[in-house]
């Protein structure tokens, strides 16, 4: 985690992690917890936690293997919300570390949020082509991974390589993240774009590709 600039602080159980959220040394926002981890009244346990915790609240993710279906449920009634199962890449692991760092899981997302993806695009801009991945897409924008990002303001072309079919979408760039000036120290270097007059199919591909990819984030 050090090169996301997130320093973890480890402890050896439950009762620990509550007692240093007791001595209130150092801010805490969310608790990882390993889906091995077998405690009786683990929801007991959480609430526990929440209790102990900051005012703004505590975010609980579930982190290993991937669990049963009936585990799964039950991380879920305990309190778990946000998943970070195996396997995962650098790319799910920062987005859903940044998640937990702004408290922003499932009870408490917009209607659509950004999903972490490790989707290719092409971006089409002034008669050249530039290559990109998606670090993260909503049916409304995404931000691209990319070295050569345009400049705030730009109207882009992205070619968009969902699993089901390839999508042309127009887009505007909202802000470019680079060396020098990162406006989202959180974020690659790259851009934050948003769509702009999508075709209603197009849409529709989009959100069941974030649909899908939700429902692996979430516990």
């Amino acid at each position: 985690m050090a090169e996301l600039e997130i320093e973890p602080l480890l402890v050896s159980d439950l009762d620990e992690a509550q007692q240093t959220l007791e001595e209130r040394l150092v801010p805490i926002t969310g608790i990882l917890i390993p889906t091995d981890h077998t405690t009786a009244n683990l929801k007991r346990r959480v609430k526990r936690l929440q209790r102990a915790g900051p005012a703004s609240g505590l975010t609980f993710v579930s982190v290993g293997k991937t669990p049963t279906p009936k585990a799964r449920r039950e991380l879920a009634a305990a309190g778990l919300t946000v998943a970070l199962w195996e396997p995962y890449d650098a790319a799910t692991l920062r987005f859903q570390l940044n998640r937990t760092l702004s408290h922003c899981h499932s009870g408490d997302q917009r209607a659509m949020p950004h999903v972490p993806t490790d989707l290719l695009a092409r971006v089409f801009v002034g008669g050249r082509t530039k290559q990109a991945v998606v670090f993260s897409l909503s049916d409304e924008g995404a931000f691209l991974d990319t070295p050569r990002a345009s400049m705030d303001g730009a109207r882009i072309e992205i070619e968009l390589c969902l699993p089901t079919r390839p999508v042309q979408l127009q887009a505007e760039v909202l802000y470019a993240n680079v060396p020098g000036n990162l406006q989202r120290t959180n974020l690659p270097v790259g851009m934050g774009v948003r769509f702009r007059d999508v075709a209603v199919a197009d849409i529709a591909s989009i959100r069941s590709y974030v649909e899908e990819r939700l429902r692996e984030l979430n516990v």
